[in-house]
């Protein structure tokens, strides 16, 4: 293998690696907007919850 040979594999190694690393970012980038819809999620259903459970104490009081 000529050093020139070795230059051009070396080069696209490294055209390969930073491929990964941009994918592995996006990957992150995507992980990390999951898990804020996932908080998002979780205080809805807490309100929605919240919003039951006056709800029924408020009947109860009606019934009273």
């Amino acid at each position: 293998m000529t050093k020139e040979a070795l230059k051009e594999k070396l080069a696209e190694f490294k055209l390969q690696k930073d491929a990964k690393e941009t994918e592995i970012e996006k990957c992150k980038e995507s992980i990390k907007q999951a898990k804020l819809e996932i908080k998002i999620k979780k205080n809805e259903l807490k309100n929605i919850v919240s919003e039951a459970k006056i709800l029924k104490s408020s009947y109860k009081k009606q019934e009273m």
